[in-house]
């Protein structure tokens, strides 16, 4: 156990074991998106706004995790949410798995694109309206009628505004590592 700086991957280790260190770079994201499950699961019987807001925070979430790029976001961990917020809000299997594994896929690839803050803002709002947009037509499907738009869009706005607070949260729970990008 020692106070030294891990100069290979940039990271302060306070006297965690290396294996310590490596479970929390795994479970602490893990935990976060499981969070922001419960939190959508338990919203859902709020209003519309509230409910579609809250079915977007594991997206928040797999995004952050994504563009952070210095954590471990198992694509197994993005389905396990979604199924477990499809099994306790009673809807479809495999609603929110479909919607979470489109995040995560959009998140990448948008983390491909060169990194401006003009291209970060962007991305994000690009991943959350498209989800709603996924959302929505997946719940016209399901239902066969069409799906009012006007809560979605308020719901993109709202978790917009939430991304950033919760960044700040997130980064300090994370443990920082060399390969972080920098965003927000």
């Amino acid at each position: 156990m020692s106070l030294r700086a891990d100069h290979g991957r940039g990271e302060r280790r306070l006297g965690l074991p290396r294996g310590i260190a490596r479970v929390r770079r795994f479970m602490v994201p893990v935990l976060l998106l499981a969070a922001a499950t419960l939190v959508c699961v338990v919203a859902a019987p709020a209003g519309r706004v509230a409910a579609a807001t809250a079915g977007l925070l594991p997206v928040l979430v797999i995004h952050y995790l994504v563009r952070r790029g210095d954590v471990a976001v198992p694509v197994v961990a993005s389905f396990a949410a979604g199924l477990f917020a499809d099994a306790a809000s009673g809807g479809p299997l495999g609603y929110f798995a479909v919607l979470y594994l489109a995040a995560a896929g959009l998140a990448t690839w948008l983390d491909d694109l060169p990194v401006t803050a003009a291209v970060t803002a962007f991305g994000l709002v690009a991943n959350l309206a498209a989800m709603a947009a996924l959302q929505a037509g997946l719940a016209a499907i399901y239902w066969l009628e069409p799906v009012a738009v006007g809560p979605l869009a308020a719901a993109v706005v709202a978790a917009t505004a939430l991304y950033f607070p919760l960044a700040v949260i997130a980064n300090v729970l994370l443990p920082h590592s060399g390969r972080h990008r920098g965003q927000p």
